[in-house]
């Protein structure tokens, strides 16, 4: 079924339920799982197609820069779950390093600024 289609049965079940226009604004914002929720009767026709957001990205996708492609890329959340885990486990790491690495150095700028990137990567995880 077309995204024409689709929006066409959802205008139609919005004339036959209460609240209808609000099920049309959730259904705008593509908020699809509140409609499921909130209208259980809702007919899989309402759906059919609209799952994809203006950018083509389907559920359980986001979307992302690929600097090797040069373009945006669709990328499953749960690869995007393992790489923020990646991220923030070499985080740990370089937090590690660069204390070991300013407790080692002697008095002076050198030790400041090894301090200074230190907590710049310690609370780095905080955002």
């Amino acid at each position: 079924m077309s995204t024409n289609n689709t929006a066409v049965a959802a205008i139609e079940f919005s004339l036959k339920t209460d609240e209808g226009l609000e099920f049309l604004r959730i259904w705008q914002h593509g908020d699809f799982d509140a409609i499921r929720k909130e209208w259980p009767e809702c007919p899989k026709e309402c759906f059919d197609g609209a799952e994809i957001d203006i950018h083509g990205v389907k559920p359980g996708y986001v979307r992302q820069w690929s600097e090797e492609k040069g373009a945006y890329i669709h990328v499953e959340v749960n690869v995007i779950d393992q790489l923020k885990k990646a991220a923030l486990e070499k985080l740990n790491e370089a937090e590690k390093a660069w204390y070991a690495l300013a407790c080692e150095l002697d008095v002076g700028p050198g030790r400041t600024l090894a301090f200074e990137i230190y907590e710049k990567v310690r609370t780095a995880k905080r955002k």
